[in-house]
């Protein structure tokens, strides 16, 4: 069954991929695409077989991610202020552009991961409404007329 953490997951490994098919040779953009590759693995694992644990971790590494693509936003928006030749610079700005993007939605898809996982984990939903869970005082019965 597909849930709404499970797809957060895939988001970020499709965006792990695209940043590593994209951003060429770069040591730094590889692990930074690397590194959303391997969260979106483990967010899937983690919805896959929740535990207490795998869940928690998950959660934390969704954070780390998060502040790494508040990185690569800024690393990608200084390469498209700092980068000169003409002759590139056009394919240059519409790949940097591309990835602001996909690291505004890689934000987004951490921190949420994260908000909602913690907030389930804590039990917040959970006690919420104890009044539906109260059994019935009396039975009803049914009696047929004739």
């Amino acid at each position: 069954m597909m849930t709404n953490c499970s797809a957060l997951g895939i988001v970020q490994i499709i965006v792990g991929i695209l940043i590593l098919g994209l951003t060429g040779i770069h040591l730094l953009r590889f692990w930074l695409g690397s590194v959303f590759l391997m969260v979106g693995i483990v967010t899937v694992v983690a919805v896959r077989f929740p535990s207490h644990f795998l869940l928690l971790i998950a959660a934390v590494l969704n954070t780390v991610s998060a502040a790494l693509a508040m990185t690569g936003l800024g690393l990608y928006a200084w390469d498209m202020t700092n980068f000169n030749t003409n002759y590139y610079k056009m394919t240059r700005t519409v790949l940097d552009i591309t990835m602001i993007i996909f690291l505004v939605l890689q934000f987004c898809v951490t921190l949420s991961f994260s908000v909602l996982t913690l907030k389930e984990m804590s039990g917040i939903n959970t006690v919420k409404h104890l009044e539906f869970y109260k059994p019935l005082k009396e039975e009803l019965t049914v009696s047929h007329v004739c």
